[in-house]
């Protein structure tokens, strides 16, 4: 798949095959179309045939329903005849009978064909009851795991029974297995999605410290990872195979290194080495069996890190982990605290009420000591930017003199410093600076405080 922000790629299995888990439900009527999977069939023979494609629906509800003129719109179209669906039944609309059959066989509960195909590069699906009314609407996206997107997997529920937040990620994972599971329920044949994760990373080694990885098992039961790979490719996702017979005990850790794992060519699991960038890149976990990969899939992305700072996994309060650097490293171990300071970001004023000339960002030295924004062993000045991959501001702090900031002392970074002056009541003792160019997002963005790091292989600067 695509990384989010890039263009969007086709949900395919060989070269044509959208993939997709809908899941919807019928409030008051029993009836829920919980794992209603929009998928394509796996069949090597006809994996380039987009009449494989397929809808699955489930009834979780403690009764049979009719789904007599139930129908999908707004993605297909297909009505439904005078049918009932069991309690944990499944039901299957296909593009196209024959390809469906000659794929997996005769025999499945199919309801029948429907109109239209299933846009490869993510649309919004709806179903509808005989009265016209929405049921559920559900929209997918193609970038929102690898495996679905070329491998041959589908997305399907994570929990039918436990969410209404169908239109996001966290609510589908791959299939189990290359294909999807068109008339079974294929939970368990993988671990549940978050069950093993990437938890800590050293991509900057120093001192002739190798590379490490840091497995995670948050279970409370042991899982054999042995066949599983690890890759930093999204091109080629088994560099690196596990040895067999390998397990991460409950809530415990497995740490694998470079120079012993995966980047040492005689070790029979490494089919192509690799290191980890010190200035970024993103990391892919699957799971795997005789060679071939299966359905689970962690993928975490992470930036720029200082010489041997390790990178861990972090909680935020709004529940989503990151990557960020740590305090100190813990390989085998529970992570340390995250690395905080001696800067810090305190306030933002992204949307001024009076003129967009009156943005500001505030910092604080939160240290017991002086921090002067310059690297004088690179000669190089800190930076401050917005979205760092497509910045609108971008401010190299003087370095003529060098900006030095005492401990619990404010500095703001402002767009005009007139207009700030005369829009706000600044403190004192506060340093006041220019961007002047550019301004920062009014809805969604990022902003950056970094420091110069090493050189890229072209030579070009590393910002941390």
């Amino acid at each position: 798949m695509s990384d989010a922000g890039e263009s969007a790629s086709p949900l395919t299995w060989g070269s044509r095959r959208a993939r997709l888990a809908l899941t919807a439900t019928i409030m008051g009527s029993g009836l829920a179309f919980p794992d209603a999977s929009v998928i394509a069939v796996a069949s090597p023979h006809i994996a380039d045939d987009p009449g494989a494609e397929y809808v699955e629906l489930t009834n979780i509800g403690p009764v049979p329903v009719n789904l007599n003129l139930v129908r999908f719109t707004d993605g297909i179209d297909f009505v439904f005849p005078d049918v009932e669906l069991t309690p944990g039944g499944h039901l299957l609309v296909v593009k196209d009978l024959a390809t469906f059959e000659a794929g997996y066989g005769a025999g499945l509960p199919v309801a029948g064909q429907y109109a239209g195909s299933l846009s490869n590069a993510g649309e919004q699906i709806e179903v509808w009851d005989a009265a016209g009314a929405v049921i559920q609407t559900v929209r997918y996206r193609d970038d929102w795991y690898r495996i679905t997107d070329g491998a041959g997997f589908s997305l399907t529920a994570r929990n039918p029974r436990g969410t209404n937040a169908w239109n996001h990620r966290d609510a589908w994972h791959p299939s189990a297995v290359a294909g999807g599971s068109p008339g079974f329920d294929d939970t368990g044949l993988v671990p549940a999605p978050g069950a093993i994760v990437i938890n800590e990373l050293l991509a900057n080694s120093s001192g002739g410290v190798p590379d490490w990885i840091e497995l995670h098992n948050t279970t409370d039961e042991p899982v054999d990872v042995g066949g599983w790979f690890l890759s930093d490719s999204a091109n080629d996702l088994t560099r690196y195979e596990i040895a067999p017979g390998t397990t991460v005990p409950a809530q415990g850790y497995l740490v694998l290194t470079e120079d012993q794992h995966f980047g040492n060519e005689a070790d029979p699991g490494c089919h192509r080495a690799f290191g980890l960038s010190r200035s970024g890149e993103t990391l892919y976990l699957h799971s795997g069996s005789s060679g071939i990969l299966t359905g689970y899939s962690e993928e975490v992305a992470f930036g720029p890190s200082e010489s041997g700072v390790t990178l861990g996994r972090h909680r935020t309060s709004t529940g989503v982990s990151h990557l960020v650097a740590m305090s100190q490293p813990t390989p085998g171990q529970r992570n340390a605290y995250p690395q905080v300071g001696p800067i810090v970001i305190t306030e933002i004023m992204y949307h001024p009420a009076l003129s967009e000339d009156a943005e500001y960002v505030e910092l604080l030295n939160i240290g017991d000591n002086d921090v002067v924004f310059y690297d004088f062993e690179r000669a190089v000045p800190w930076r401050f930017t917005d979205d760092p991959d497509d910045p609108s501001v971008v401010f190299l702090f003087p370095d003529d003199p060098p900006v030095t900031l005492p401990p619990r002392h404010y500095l703001v970074l402002a767009k005009d410093r007139a207009v700030l002056e005369s829009a706000y009541s600044v403190g004192m003792s506060a340093q006041i600076l220019e961007w002047g160019i550019g301004s920062l997002s009014n809805a969604t963005g990022t902003i950056q405080l970094s420091t110069p790091g090493g050189l890229e292989d072209d030579l070009s600067l590393i910002h941390i």
